[in-house]
């Protein structure tokens, strides 16, 4: 009888734990809302943008809403055991409109009244949320948040940017960091003090939406000061002088565990130490010095995070110099540290783009529709490109690049430019052209038509799942460098080229 009721209290217990931890762990979100527009169309469905793996450079898992004719949709997440963040998004006839970014976790219920009242949220205008249910309290937080980091902003750019350098740089940067230390005790007293939150979640929340947005301004505009004032030592003194002083006091360089749930963190923090380093370098700041100063100041999983953020973030290696030289080296070393398996991934993807590599081959279409590999481009170097419809980074690049490289390049007997549509349909392909905003029709236009490039193996090979892809490829098909338009100078990408067209003919 005693071995029965010990089994029996054993069982109570046992279930008791069970449900408390599916409670608070397993438990799935879900998200309800109503659509109350009254002054503009409502929009066809919600879209859901997850990152799963904490980084904004990995694709999104996307999950999209169907808004019923009352106004109403419901959406449950998949099981989760942490926190995740999100971007949610309303959309019309393919337009969409942010509403912001937020953490969803283990047993939210929460509902949103969306209304078409504009309000002030970051850099942005977007509609107004009302929140309700279980979690909502770190939405209105979030929201607070927001509106606090727009009206700093407002005050910084209501104040116009020194006419005279000489005279008012160091009045322009110190008001700015006036209201940055406000804007930081401002918020940390909001959510330090906020009612129905747990403690990691407020740790997320300040890693996520309180710190960074305002300190990344804040140490990019030294750097920008510090950039104009090239012709003025003693200025630039002060520049650097000003920024050391108050970094410890503003810059938040120590993470935390509940930091490697926070892409927003890594990414400004990885681009304040590197404006740290260019203010005490001259300005200037090589690949090599990034990464050893990263690797030296963090360790661990922070290690891999930080380094993960400089080879895939899309801002990693902006503005830093001899990326080239060094590329190879440091992605090799690299392996030490990126232990994961999502740093696997990087170091093998990375490898694959490696100087001298061989470029994987896939068929592609030109406009008549004919089968196109790169055997057709035997004994030329060419650069690769990658556009789709709407991209403004690759208008960006190609404007540039027309204006400074072109005149040059157009008279090189064995240079291409290849430029590839990313799409599904070519109508777009022939808009995007005509356009002239990201190609030309001097350029040999290939197309992954009609697989986009989740589908496409060149695109599968390399993981692209970003815009403008770029490589250079000498006459042998092998590759000399890839970069983003962020990291590398045109001069130097001419100069490359030189390099390569210089190479003896390609025979075999």
């Amino acid at each position: 009888m005693k071995h029965i009721i010990k089994s029996i209290l054993l069982l109570t217990i046992l279930n008791a734990f069970l449900a408390s931890a599916q409670s608070k762990y397993v438990t799935r979100p879900t998200i309800s809302g109503s659509i109350n527009y009254h002054k503009k169309d409502r929009p066809d469905s919600i879209l859901i943008m997850t990152y799963p793996k904490y980084n904004y450079w990995d694709t999104s898992v996307d999950y999209t809403v169907k808004i019923n004719n009352m106004g109403q949709f419901h959406f449950q997440f998949p099981t989760m055991y942490q926190p995740i963040v999100y971007s949610l998004v309303t959309v019309k006839n393919n337009i969409v409109n942010d509403l912001g970014e937020f953490y969803a976790e283990p047993g939210d219920q929460i509902h949103l009244d969306i209304f078409h009242q504009q309000i002030k949220s970051g850099f942005t205008q977007k509609d107004s949320i009302v929140f309700s249910g279980k979690g909502s309290a770190k939405y209105i937080l979030i929201e607070e948040l927001n509106k606090i980091f727009a009206r700093s902003y407002a005050s910084v750019e209501s104040l116009s940017p020194p006419k005279s350098l000489k005279d008012s740089t160091m009045i322009y940067l110190n008001f700015f960091d006036q209201v940055a230390i406000n804007y930081k005790k401002e918020t940390s007293k909001l959510v330090w003090s906020a009612n129905g939150i747990d403690l990691k979640m407020k740790n997320l929340l300040m890693n996520e939406f309180a710190q960074n947005n305002i300190n990344l301004i804040w140490a990019a505009t030294h750097k920008l000061m510090y950039d104009l004032c090239n012709s003025n030592q003693l200025i630039q003194n002060r520049i650097r002088e000003n920024f050391n002083r108050k970094y410890n006091l503003l810059v938040n360089d120590t993470p935390d565990e509940t930091s490697l749930l926070c892409p927003r963190y890594y990414q400004s923090t990885n681009a304040i130490i590197k404006y740290k380093l260019m203010l005490n370098r001259n300005g200037y700041v090589d690949l090599k010095e990034q990464y050893e100063t990263l690797k030296n100041l963090f360790s661990g999983k922070f290690s891999e995070k930080m380094l993960s953020e400089l080879f895939k973030g899309a801002y990693g290696m902006s503005d830093l110099s001899n990326i080239n030289s060094v590329y190879d080296s440091l992605i090799i070393d690299a392996e030490k540290y990126l232990t994961s398996e999502d740093g696997h991934n990087i170091i093998n993807e990375k490898l694959k783009l490696k100087k001298g590599a061989k470029l994987f081959d896939a068929d592609f279409i030109d406009l008549e529709g004919n089968k196109f590999d790169f055997s057709f481009l035997k004994g030329k170097v060419f650069l690769l490109e990658t556009w789709g419809l709407g991209c403004s980074v690759c208008a960006g690049f190609h404007k540039k690049f027309e204006q400074e490289l072109w005149p040059i390049l157009k008279t090189y007997k064995d240079f291409i430019v290849l430029s590839i549509y990313d799409g599904k349909t070519k109508k777009n392909w022939l808009k995007g052209i005509n356009s002239q905003l990201y190609t030309s029709k001097k350029y040999l236009n290939i197309s992954n038509l009609p697989y986009g490039n989740i589908n496409h193996p060149f695109f599968k090979y390399y993981n692209v799942n970003y815009a403008p892809f770029m490589l250079l490829a000498n006459k042998e098909g092998r590759v000399i460098a890839s970069f983003r338009p962020n990291n590398i100078k045109l001069k130097e990408l001419l100069s490359l080229i030189d390099l390569s067209l210089a190479q003896p003919e390609f025979t075999k």
